[in-house]
C-alpha cells in the first residue's frame, strides 16, 4: 500500500508540472514600435565629412510619421568649405526599427538619446550629421 500510495503522489506532482507549463504563444512576438519620441523638428548640431573632420554648415531636419511603421525625413543642409557652399536639401522615407535604446531608420539614420544621426549624401561625399531639438 505504500509503494501504491508514493507511485500516485509521485504521478500527481508529475502531472501538475506539466499542467503548470505555459502555452502563451506571445513569448517570441515583436513588440509594436512606438517612435513617436523621435518625431520632430531637429536643429544641425555638427557635422563631419568622409575623412572625419568637423564642417562648418547650418541645417534643419523634420521627422514625421508616414504609414504605419514608416517615418519621413525632409533636410536641408548648408555646407561651407572654404568659399564654396553647397545646399542639400533631401526628402526619404524609411522602415523603422528598434534595438534596446536606439530608434533606427533604414541603415544610415537613428534616433538614441535625444540626437537624430543620419547620414547625409552631397556631391564630395557622405557626411554624418547630428541633429538634437
Amino acid at each position: 500500500m505504500k509503494k501504491l500510495y508514493s507511485f500516485l503522489t509521485l504521478f500527481l506532482s508529475i502531472a501538475l508540472l506539466f499542467g503548470c507549463s505555459s502555452d502563451d504563444d506571445n513569448t517570441n512576438t515583436v513588440p509594436t514600435v512606438d517612435f513617436d519620441v523621435a518625431i520632430g523638428s531637429y536643429t544641425l548640431r555638427s557635422i563631419t565629412n568622409t575623412a572625419g573632420q568637423a564642417v562648418t554648415g547650418s541645417g534643419t531636419l523634420t521627422l514625421k510619421r508616414e504609414n504605419g511603421n514608416t517615418a519621413g525625413f525632409t533636410y536641408a543642409v548648408t555646407l561651407k568649405n572654404g568659399t564654396s557652399t553647397s545646399n542639400v536639401n533631401i526628402t526619404n522615407t524609411y522602415t523603422v526599427s528598434v534595438s534596446g535604446t536606439k530608434i533606427s531608420f533604414g541603415t544610415d539614420h537613428y534616433y538614441q538619446s535625444g540626437a537624430l544621426y543620419a547620414s547625409i549624401p552631397t556631391g564630395s561625399g557622405i557626411y554624418t550629421a547630428v541633429f538634437t531639438k
